[in-house]
């Protein structure tokens, strides 16, 4: 399964060694959408890691349609560390 963590996560656990199937882009968090949007379409991962900040509807719509086949996201709504 190929991640995408578009988010900071605990610098224990990035340090650690994600793995290859993981691609840690944490500056995604900051960027525009277009960035974020860009990168789903290239990297067509299985599932998504973000913060607070959903990708907006027309972005998840490309990148369903190009990974023709079920998505995941998983975001973070309160705090705490991950």
């Amino acid at each position: 399964m190929k991640i995408l963590v578009a988010r900071q996560i605990d610098s224990q656990l990035a340090e650690s060694g994600l793995g290859e199937q993981v691609t840690y882009r944490p500056e995604l968090a900051e960027q525009s959408e277009s960035a974020l949007r860009r990168t789903l379409l290239e990297s067509v991962p299985d599932a998504l890691l973000v913060g607070r900040r959903l990708p907006e509807p027309s972005s998840l719509r490309a990148w369903l349609s190009k990974a023709q086949r079920t998505v995941r996201i998983v975001a973070k709504r309160r705090a705490g560390a991950l």
